[in-house]
């Protein structure tokens, strides 16, 4: 069975070879987190901040229409669902987020 596992282990492998991570500080106008990657496969962001909520979403965010992310908290995209660009906004003040992507 392992003989027919192979390829798609090898080209999982591959795949996760070359990833990107960064960080970057959003605040109260809309801030690219991560740019469109139309072979993305994966991507996380980690809300680094310990008292910033923000939220994320295309670059018309506010913070009535994105997603929430908590102060600390990770949003995951998984399966290649989504691969376009990413923005987030604070309410107040500015937040650090970490992401990584393959």
């Amino acid at each position: 069975m392992t003989q027919y596992l192979r390829p798609y282990i090898e080209a999982l492998l591959t795949t996760m070879a070359s990833f990107s991570t960064g960080q970057v500080t959003v605040d109260v106008t809309a801030d690219l987190i991560v740019a469109a990657n139309a072979s993305r496969k994966f991507l996380e962001i980690t809300n680094t901040s310990f008292a910033r909520e923000v939220y994320i979403g295309n670059s018309n965010v506010t913070i009535t229409t994105g997603h929430h992310l908590a102060a600390g908290a990770s949003f995951v995209i998984d399966l290649s669902i989504c691969t376009a660009a990413f923005y987030g906004v604070t309410s107040a003040g500015s937040a650090t987020l970490t992401y990584i992507e393959w």
